[in-house]
C-alpha cells in the first residue's frame, strides 16, 4: 500500500489542529496554504510558530493560562505548572481540583464559570493561589476573559495571572510602621488613641468599664546617661515585651513616647480586682534587667484610671491616669496610685 503522504498523516493533522488552536486563542489567520505549500515545510512552519509562542508565554513573568468551558486545562506555561507542581503537558484536560485544596479550586471554578454565563470578564481579581512548588499560599492579581471562537460563542476563558505576594508583604510592612512603634513593634500613640476611643464607644454602648494603666520608668534618664543611649533602647524593648506578657492577649499595650507605656484592659475579671492587675504590671516593669552585660535594677510608676468612674472621654481619661501616676512618683515612686479626685480647697 502506498504510504500516506506527509500532509495527512496524524502528527501533520494534530500540528495542523494545534495551530487552529492557536490561530483562535491569537486571533490571527497563521499559515495558510497560499503562502506555504502543504508539504514538510508546513509542518516545520507549524512547528516554529509552536516553539515561537510557547517561548513567549514561557518567559513572561506571569500566570498564563486557557481552559475549556467545564474549567478544563487547554494551554498553559511553565509557571503556571510549576505552581501546580506538574507539566504543561500533564496538565491538560485537567481542572483545579486535581492540584488545589478543594476550597481553592471550588472559589476558581465558581469564578469561571459565572465568567463564562455571563461573557463578562474578571480585571485584577485578587486570589490565593496554593504553590505546591513551596507549600506557601500566595498572592496573586488575576484577570479571567471569555475565550471567544470565530463565530463568537464562549468555549472556554483565557486567564492571566501576577504574583503580588512581595508587594502585599511590603504594603502590610508599610502599614505596620505606621501604627506601630519602630523600637519596641507595640502600637505607637495615634494607634493607641484610635483604640481607647473605639473601647469608650463600645463602653458606652453597653454600660461597661474599663482600666487604663500609664507607666513611667524611674530614673531613665539617668540610665540614658550613665550607660548610652543603647542601654536605654534595650530597657525600653525588654520593658515592652515584660509589660506585654503580664497582661491578657486581648489587652493593648502601647509605647506613647520616650519612657511612657500605656495599658489598655477591658479584661471584667482585671476590673474586679484593680489592685492585683496594677500590681503585676508595676512588678513587670520594675524587675532587674541585664544591660550592656551588667544588672541594673529599675523601678516604675504607675497610674490608674477607670471608664466612666475617672473619666468619659479620651482627654480626662488619660489626664486621669497620667494625674495619679505623678502621685506614685510624688510618694516616692516604684508604686501605683488610682486615681482620686481632689478634694476641696
Amino acid at each position: 500500500m502506498k504510504p500516506a503522504a506527509a500532509s495527512d498523516s496524524p502528527e501533520t493533522r494534530e500540528i495542523e489542529a494545534d495551530a487552529s488552536d492557536i490561530d483562535q486563542l491569537l486571533g490571527i489567520d497563521g499559515c495558510t496554504t497560499d503562502t506555504v505549500p502543504r508539504n514538510l515545510d508546513l509542518e516545520e512552519a507549524l512547528r516554529r510558530e509552536r516553539r515561537l509562542l510557547r517561548a513567549i508565554i514561557d518567559s513572561l513573568p506571569a500566570s498564563i493560562y486557557a481552559k475549556d468551558v467545564q474549567s478544563r486545562f487547554i494551554a498553559c506555561n511553565a509557571l503556571v505548572a510549576q505552581c501546580m507542581g506538574t507539566t504543561p503537558a500533564e496538565a491538560i484536560g485537567k481542572t483545579d481540583f486535581d492540584f488545589f485544596p478543594p476550597e481553592m479550586a471550588e472559589a476558581f471554578f465558581a469564578d469561571e464559570q459565572a465568567l463564562i454565563r455571563s461573557g463578562h470578564a474578571l480585571i485584577e481579581r485578587e486570589e490565593l493561589v496554593l504553590d505546591r512548588s513551596t507549600g506557601d499560599v500566595r498572592h496573586f492579581a488575576t484577570t479571567k476573559v471569555p475565550f471567544r471562537d470565530h463565530a463568537g460563542n464562549i468555549v472556554g476563558i483565557i486567564g492571566i495571572g501576577r504574583d503580588i505576594t512581595e508587594r502585599k508583604r511590603a504594603d502590610e510592612r508599610i502599614r505596620h510602621l505606621a501604627t506601630h512603634d519602630s523600637l519596641t513593634d507595640l502600637p505607637n500613640r495615634p494607634t493607641f488613641n484610635e483604640a481607647l476611643s473605639a473601647a469608650i464607644a463600645e463602653a458606652r454602648a453597653q454600660a461597661g468599664r474599663f482600666v487604663i494603666l500609664f507607666v513611667d520608668l524611674d530614673h531613665f534618664k539617668l540610665i540614658n546617661d550613665s550607660l548610652g543611649h543603647q542601654a536605654g533602647d534595650e530597657l525600653l524593648r525588654q520593658t515592652a515585651v515584660r509589660l506585654r506578657g503580664s497582661v491578657r492577649a486581648g489587652d493593648i499595650v502601647a509605647r506613647l513616647g520616650g519612657d511612657e507605656f500605656v495599658v489598655l484592659c477591658t479584661d471584667p475579671t482585671a476590673l474586679n480586682d484593680v489592685a492585683g492587675l496594677a500590681s503585676r504590671v508595676l512588678q513587670a516593669a520594675s524587675r532587674p534587667v541585664v544591660l550592656l552585660g551588667q544588672e541594673c535594677r529599675v523601678s516604675a510608676s504607675v497610674g490608674v484610671a477607670v471608664f466612666p468612674d475617672h473619666g468619659e472621654n479620651e482627654r480626662t481619661l488619660m489626664k486621669s491616669a497620667d494625674t495619679a501616676m505623678y502621685k506614685a512618683k510624688q510618694d516616692g515612686r516604684s508604686a501605683y496610685r488610682v486615681y482620686s479626685y481632689p478634694g476641696p480647697t
